[in-house]
């Protein structure tokens, strides 16, 4: 998939049995510059900040089911300028 501006909204759904998730957002594999943090039991999340370079960003969701993190890996290309 290809970010068409700086603002964008992930959108996940709900794990069966999931009480929390986590996302963690940055420019190589498990990295966090872009964004790290706990969403509760939210299952959407607007950045207005991403970059526009046309780089490649690395999205891990997390979700936390039975005490266990269960872990979800995406690769995203960024809007070019």
């Amino acid at each position: 998939s290809v970010f068409e501006s700086a603002v964008v909204t992930f959108e996940w759904d709900a794990g069966v049995g999931a009480t929390q998730y986590w996302l963690q957002i940055g420019r190589t594999p498990g990295s966090s510059n872009i964004y790290a943090g706990n969403q509760g039991t939210s299952l959407t999340r607007t950045l207005t900040t991403m970059p526009t370079d046309g780089s490649p960003i690395y999205v891990k969701l997390q979700s936390l089911i039975n005490g266990v993190w269960q872990t979800n890996e995406y690769i995203y290309q960024t809007a070019s300028p």
